[in-house]
């Protein structure tokens, strides 16, 4: 694969991976970042021997600044999950407090 082919399948894989965290589906965003990976090692080899930086610089600093949008929309999700698995859990306790309050405890009869 040309240089040029291997940026433009990163870029590609990378857009299909912020697609896939946009809807929700990290599963399949983390398998795609499994074949980003050899692309992006196969660029930074291509780029310490061809002669052409300019366009594989300025394709890393874009597929960069992808990651970061990603990385905020990850801990911007995690604490979404975080804060449900708290507000469920605080159900429970509560659920939990009253059944055994009410002589409900779940002892059985």
């Amino acid at each position: 694969m040309n240089p040029q082919s291997s940026i433009e399948a990163l870029l590609a894989l990378t857009r299909e991976v912020q697609e896939l965290a946009e809807s929700g589906d990290w599963a399949g965003a983390a398998k795609l970042e499994s074949q980003r990976r050899p692309l992006m090692d196969r660029i930074l080899v291509d780029r310490s021997r061809d002669g052409q930086r300019h366009g594989i610089d300025a394709a890393i600093r874009t597929v960069v600044e992808m990651d970061a949008a990603l990385v905020d929309r990850l801990k911007a999700s995690r604490a979404q999950a975080l804060k449900e698995a708290a507000k469920h859990l605080a159900f429970g306790t509560a659920a939990r407090a009253y059944a055994t309050a009410s002589g409900h405890g779940g002892e059985k009869e």
